[in-house]
């Protein structure tokens, strides 16, 4: 409550990102048109964030994971669902190299923006990575949450979800 507001609202965006995130992701989440600096300045000032280091980009963490749960549970549903949206759509751009790698983040992303068939395909994605690296445990929570996904999506056809099952059963056999 004593944060200037526009302290307020980096920290509202920040915790959307989890708890720690690059300087990056959270200018390509802002919908403001000022510095990110004074307000980043204030959160690390008032123990909010701390800097990451050792690092290839300038990053940040909550100070304690509580602090970003309560900030994220605090906002309005249409805000989280958007500010996930503009971070979904940030990261694909900034990492169509690699896809692969961050495909998880971004099913977890596009889901909770409420857009289906482009989590269905990261989430998937993510469980196929994981399961070629022999991350099982990552495999199987991919691949359920994809399942969620599908289950909660209209046009979502019996074979998608029967596929997802298979793979979660050999994922499981494996083990």
């Amino acid at each position: 409550d004593r944060l200037t507001p526009a302290a307020r609202n980096v920290v509202r965006q920040a915790s959307v990102l989890g708890f720690e995130f690059p300087l990056s992701m959270l200018a390509a989440v802002s919908t403001s048109e000022q510095s990110l600096d004074p307000a980043l300045d204030e959160l690390r000032a008032k123990d909010f964030l701390h800097d990451v280091t050792g690092l290839p980009e300038p990053a940040f963490r909550f100070r304690h994971a509580l602090i970003q749960e309560a900030t994220y549970q605090g906002m309005l549903g249409t805000e989280r669902r958007s500010l996930h949206g503009r971070a979904a759509w940030a990261l694909e751009a900034g990492s169509a190299d690699r896809l692969d790698e961050v495909a998880a983040v971004l099913g977890r992303h596009f889901a909770a923006a409420g857009e289906q068939d482009r989590a269905l395909r990261y989430l998937e994605m993510a469980g196929d990575h994981a399961t070629s690296a022999f991350a099982n445990d990552e495999a199987i929570s991919s691949y359920r949450a994809a399942l969620a996904v599908a289950r909660d999506q209209p046009g979502s056809t019996a074979d998608l979800r029967v596929e997802l099952l298979a793979k979660v059963a050999n994922v499981l056999w494996r083990t």
